[in-house]
């Protein structure tokens, strides 16, 4: 499931068919660019028609882009449904803070809180979501460190947003189950004082 992360665009008969995305006709942009995440970075594969994306070299993509994803192997994908919407994979060195491979959704056509509300419908259980007023917020995270990724919603610079899967690497899962564990020792104590 996420451990391995592939894009298919190709047209080659396979054995195990990967979703085929319909980006111009699903109802709704956002909801097309969840699904299309979801395919490609939980699922592993998506197939997109050569009509629907145009691979791209690092190079060419916007600088704000290039600049996130900085001292990552990159491959890159514009999805044609927006000039401004790409499909990136990305692999680190997972040293340090760095995380060791991903998969993202980068648009300028949707809203950091739109993008989040749709990913967490698709990939929460029901009713695990909770409501927030999030449309002021910067980055948005939905971490588990058991299962070594972390989903993420950022709005950066340039006007993009990026929802992004993120395979951690044994220090970040170290440091994250810790802080979960911390967070549950906290929550215990509240529920046993009441």
């Amino acid at each position: 499931m996420h451990g391995l992360i592939a894009m298919l665009f190709v047209t080659a008969t396979q054995s195990t068919a990967p979703a085929t995305i319909a980006v111009a006709n699903a109802s709704g942009f956002e909801k097309a660019l969840t699904t299309i995440f979801k395919s490609a970075c939980y699922d592993g594969q998506v197939r997109l028609s050569h009509q629907e994306s145009v691979p791209l070299a690092p190079n060419t993509m916007p600088r704000v882009l290039r600049d996130w994803f900085n001292g990552t192997t990159l491959v890159a994908y514009r999805l044609k449904a927006s000039p401004n919407s790409y499909l990136i994979n990305f692999t680190g060195d997972g040293r340090g803070d760095r995380y060791k491979s991903g998969c993202a959704i980068a648009t300028k056509d949707a809203l950091a809180s739109t993008m989040w509300t749709s990913v967490t419908d698709l990939i929460l259980p029901r009713g695990s979501k909770t409501q927030a007023n999030i449309a002021n917020v910067r980055k948005l995270e939905w971490s588990m460190p058991q299962e070594g990724y972390t989903t993420t919603v950022h709005a950066v610079s340039g006007g993009y947003t990026i929802v992004q899967l993120s395979m951690l690497n044994d220090a970040q899962i170290k440091s994250r189950l810790k802080e979960d564990a911390r967070l549950q020792k906290i929550a215990a104590r509240k529920r046993s004082s009441r």
